[in-house]
């Protein structure tokens, strides 16, 4: 009898860990998901130290271009980022590295960027996988991040990351729209867009 109940037991523990999938397939399944849009728009909230923003990204590949509201908008066009800044009227231009990138763009470390990091699953509620992810390089300014992904869509819906000054953002995703295709030129912008601004060339 005893032997039996621990046949049944091993059964169910089986069952168990084959219901729950490992961070890299979950992570697969979130990049394949969002890379079979041909473009999309997210738009999502951060939240931290300073209160919370509201903003818009829209991707296509490894290309993006991000809007906090009233702040800054970023553009990246896969390899090149420029950054405007309103109160200053200036565009800084820079070659970001994966870490920067991923600070910007809370979608690139699902994607683009996922080898860069080690992922474990962690203990998440009833149709949400929960993993945590750690930049292989240390020493940046991200420690890890904790991604929340609905089972169901394999669409991220909340992202926490943690710095290296010991504080937190939050970044909640309100919803993922998938869109036609963006021309190249909406990651890029133009003199004619910021004619008042000073273009600052920081490679």
């Amino acid at each position: 009898m005893r032997r039996i109940l621990s046949i049944i037991l091993l059964g169910v523990a089986m069952v168990a860990t084959a219901a729950t999938p490992s961070a890299a397939t979950v992570l697969k399944k979130v990049s394949d998901t969002l890379r079979a849009m041909p473009s999309a728009s997210a738009a999502f909230t951060i939240s931290g130290q300073n209160g919370q923003e509201s903003a818009q990204l829209w991707v296509a590949a490894n290309s993006f271009k991000m809007d906090v509201k009233n702040r800054l908008v970023t553009y990246f066009d896969g390899h090149t980022q420029w950054v405007y800044d309103p109160s200053a009227q200036e565009i800084s231009i820079t070659e970001p590295t994966t870490e920067e990138l991923a600070m910007v763009n809370p979608l690139a470390m699902l994607t683009s960027l996922q080898k860069s990091y080690k992922s474990r699953m962690l203990k998440g509620t009833t149709g949400k996988y929960v993993l945590e992810m750690v930049p292989k390089t240390s020493g940046g300014d991200l420690t890890k991040a904790v991604v929340t992904v609905n089972a169901t869509t394999y669409l991220p819906e909340k992202a926490v990351l943690y710095l290296s000054n010991g504080s937190t953002a939050t970044v909640t995703i309100k919803n993922i729209t998938k869109l036609q295709r963006l021309p190249a030129s909406h990651f890029r912008p133009t003199k004619a867009q910021y004619p008042k601004a000073e273009w600052i060339d920081l490679r």
